[in-house]
């Protein structure tokens, strides 16, 4: 941390937090710090300081033995929990190496879908779509859109509208919606074939699950934003997203991620739903600190995002709480019903935010 921000640091204190990561770039991949998806990766070099610092700072453990200790009551004051979500192949060939490098545990939250192929990464399928236009414009449910693409600037404004758009649609109309503006059948969705894709194969995933520092979790099978599918529809994804990644990794899976994990995306019917399929814990992407009081709510845990921008001093900034606390802002904890209540939640129709969050 930077020195004039060492005395906050030391009389504010630190708590303990759990980290949210994607992908960690190599050396030789470049990435536009003001890019819309610049919340989605990281450097290898950034990632490595980042390790670096919660090795020599915090007592970073792996999630099940955090979740134990928080309910416990004897979380460390300073403990620190690494996650990543979706599935991507630098999770294995960029972050392992150095996760081994400072024996920092992690836990890796898997779409089933995506690693099948069945799930198109969509947020990367647009930028590859403004790639090769000038403009983009069709036609969908009765609505027009339209964007120039001649700039970088325009180019971001059409693909965080994309991914706005996309982020309210069940995962059969994004779809449909990703084949009308290709132009292509249904079945053709994606544009990344088997050889170039960023997400882990099967065999990927078992190697890491084998791996002493990684947990697998689940992150549904087809990443969908859970808030607005119907409650059968929810419990499929919390429950055969599941089923599967146990399948294919031969044992049980405890830990899960809400997609995009707002609360706009993820609310008390998700948290009980998580709850009643027997996941042992459920993390969301409010950004708080872990606390005492989060023993009450184990399925709605906050995470920290750490992105493409943030320097080792802007990190420890994030991992230090000082802005929040010289705000005096708080995250309330989860309103969570009663177990006996899950189904007079599970009948309340699906919400669909028009304020969505660009994590993924």
């Amino acid at each position: 941390m930077h020195p004039l921000l060492e005395p906050a640091r030391r009389l504010l204190g630190d708590s303990s937090l759990c980290l949210v990561y994607h992908r960690v770039l190599a050396p030789d991949q470049h990435f536009p710090t003001n890019h819309p998806q610049s919340g989605l990766v990281v450097s290898q070099v950034e990632f490595d300081r980042q390790m670096e610092y919660l090795s020599r700072n915090y007592s970073c453990l792996d999630l099940g033995t955090a979740v134990r200790l928080l309910r416990a009551g004897r979380l460390p004051e300073k403990a620190a929990v690494v996650t990543f979500d979706d599935g991507y192949k630098d999770n294995l060939t960029v972050a392992l190496p150095i996760l081994e490098k400072y024996d920092v545990p992690a836990t890796i939250y898997v779409c089933t879908g995506i690693v099948e192929g069945t799930t198109p990464l969509w947020w990367y399928d647009h930028e590859r779509l403004l790639e090769e236009r000038s403009e983009l414009e069709f036609s969908w449910r009765e609505r027009s859109f339209r964007w120039p693409l001649s700039t970088f600037q325009e180019r971001g404004v059409a693909l965080a509208a994309l991914n706005e758009l996309f982020k309210t649609l069940h995962p059969d109309e994004q779809n449909e919606l990703l084949a009308t503006i290709r132009g292509t059948p249904k079945r053709e969705i994606s544009t990344y074939s088997t050889i170039d894709s960023p997400a882990l194969t099967w065999d990927e995933v078992r190697i890491l699950d084998k791996h002493p520092l990684i947990t697998i979790g689940a992150h549904t099978k087809s990443h969908p934003v859970l808030s607005t599918l119907s409650y059968p529809d929810l419990v499929d994804e919390l429950r055969e997203g599941r089923r599967y990644l146990e399948e294919q990794l031969g044992h049980q899976v405890f830990h899960f991620a809400y997609p995009f994990g707002s609360v706009q995306e993820a609310g008390a019917r998700e948290y009980l739903a998580a709850r009643k399929e027997g996941y042992h814990s459920a993390v969301t992407t409010t950004p708080a600190h872990l606390l005492d009081k989060h023993a009450e709510c184990v399925h709605a845990l906050p995470r920290i995002a750490i992105n493409y921008d943030d320097t080792i001093d802007s990190f420890c900034w994030k991992l230090s709480g000082i802005e929040m606390k010289l705000r005096g802002k708080r995250v309330a904890l989860p309103s969570l019903v009663p177990e006996v209540d899950i189904e007079e939640v599970a009948v309340r129709p699906a919400v669909a935010s028009s304020r969505l969050s660009l994590k993924v």
